[in-house]
């Protein structure tokens, strides 16, 4: 039965990523907001796909190999979610939240 729920988890997850019509990437990224905050399915679509649209400009084959490229990364996602949650979280969870969202976009992209 452990098998049987797992897939479910899976395919129930994946059901609200395409109704959400967010990427892999973008969905995965909303974990730690979501651990954090309680910001609703459309504003956090918002801020996901903003930040997202910023990072990407910064990312390339590789560029989790490159230290200056990582902290680039880091920075953009900092800023962001520092602009956007550091009155509501302060400084401490906004900067673990956005080491979360840091490692997961490392490991998406590894």
């Amino acid at each position: 039965m452990r098998g049987y729920d797992r897939l479910h988890s899976i395919v129930m997850l994946q059901k609200r990523r395409k109704e959400m019509g967010v990427s892999e990437e973008e969905f995965a990224v909303m974990g730690p907001i979501q651990k954090y905050t309680d910001m609703d399915d459309e504003s956090l679509k918002l801020f996901v796909k903003e930040m997202m649209k910023k990072v990407n400009e910064k990312l390339f084959s590789g560029w989790n190999r490159k230290v200056k490229a990582v902290n680039k990364v880091e920075e953009t996602i900092f800023e962001e979610c520092f602009a956007r949650f550091s009155k509501e979280l302060g400084p401490r969870d906004t900067s673990r939240m956005s080491e979360e969202i840091v490692r997961i976009i490392v490991k998406l992209s590894s």
